[in-house]
């Protein structure tokens, strides 16, 4: 039962980003709309594994991992434009 309510969660957030996206109102660059696919996803990839649904498992851990680049790089200009102030 859990298990399915994870998966539920983890797909509204996944579908909920994608139309905030899609809409305007999220942008892609900042650190919201990562960490939203990365919860999203990672939920989806439990529900998926306890099921043992491996494709769906593996999607999910490609969009993890594509979440975390997007976090990484996010940071890491962040990081490069305050060195450049200092």
């Amino acid at each position: 039962m859990w298990i399915e309510v994870i998966g539920i969660v983890g797909m509204v957030l996944l579908l909920g980003t994608f139309y905030l996206a899609s809409s305007k109102r999220i942008q892609d660059n900042h650190y919201l709309y990562h960490i939203l696919n990365l919860i999203g996803a990672i939920a989806v990839l439990v529900n998926a594994f306890f099921n043992h649904v491996m494709s769906v498992a593996a999607v999910e851990v490609a969009w993890s991992i594509i979440a975390l680049v997007g976090l990484w790089n996010i940071w890491r200009a962040h990081r490069k434009a305050k060195d450049a102030l200092e």
